[in-house]
């Protein structure tokens, strides 16, 4: 059996997994550093560039195995990344500022209310829209 790693024997070092997206001219990317040599374990770095293209807030989180989605909110003050164990970073746009905390109340609202989602599908780790989530088969998403 071989071993996950980042394709040079690295574990951590450099992304496994990366995707981004821009919404309301903020770009967000997720990038995947593998902590475990045989399990689906990561630390999820979350980039936040700002409109004018200034790094406005890089964070960090553990994965402990199959957690690795990121969930979308918006309204119109508000960018929020969150991930299955409620941890997340929301973007107040007015004042151009990032804040990281728990989200616990919107966990019961992912499926009704997230705009899209990073998340594993046949095409890799990837950023999809609610409307391109739906149109997803059962045997096209991978988690």
């Amino acid at each position: 059996m071989s071993r996950p790693d980042n394709g040079d024997g690295t574990y951590g070092s450099k992304p496994a997994h990366k995707c981004s997206t821009v919404i309301d001219g903020y770009e967000f990317s997720v990038e995947l550093n593998l902590t475990h040599p045989f399990l689906a374990e990561y630390e999820k770095i979350v980039i936040v560039m700002d409109p004018d293209g200034a790094e406005l807030a890089t964070e960090r989180f553990i994965d402990p195995g199959g957690l690795a989605s990121f969930y979308v909110f918006r309204d119109e003050q508000t960018i929020t990344f969150v991930d299955g164990l409620a941890d997340g970073i929301s973007i107040l746009k007015n004042i151009n500022s990032a804040k990281r905390n728990r989200h616990n109340g919107l966990m019961d609202k992912i499926e009704s209310d997230s705009i899209g989602r990073c998340m594993f599908s046949q095409s890799g780790y990837t950023y999809l829209s609610k409307k391109e989530i739906a149109a997803l088969t059962p045997s096209d998403s991978a988690e």
